[in-house]
């Protein structure tokens, strides 16, 4: 069965800057939205992210290394969910329920392989 990624990025000073309570409930709402993709029998695996990370680039032979350079942005990556499904359309009908959506991130599906 096709696996895709559900990758979800956004600005994580906003998560950051809730109270623990709050953060919990984020976190809670996760947890859920995760239960119901197991109960689907469509969880693989998931995980959030730290909100240090290390971008590696290559330029002329030379690797080069950048730390947090999405800190702060829309962009910063916050986590994943790895899923099997039938088709991208099924997919996209699992991210749309994501709970990162409700907390201003986006999400977006990737499917795994070649």
């Amino acid at each position: 069965m096709p696996q895709y990624m559900l990758f979800m990025r956004g600005d994580q000073s906003r998560f950051q800057s809730l109270t623990p309570e709050e953060q919990q409930r984020v976190i809670n709402t996760h947890r859920e939205f995760a239960g119901s993709l197991h109960n689907k029998q469509a969880l693989v695996e998931g995980n959030g992210f730290a909100f240090q990370t290390t971008l590696l680039t290559n330029n002329n032979n030379t690797i080069e290394q950048t730390s947090s350079p999405f800190a702060n942005t829309e962009n910063q990556p916050s986590g994943f969910y790895i899923i099997e499904c039938d088709s991208t359309e099924q997919a996209i009908e699992y991210a749309k329920q994501c709970p990162a959506l409700l907390h201003g991130e986006s999400v977006e599906v990737i499917k795994l392989g070649h």
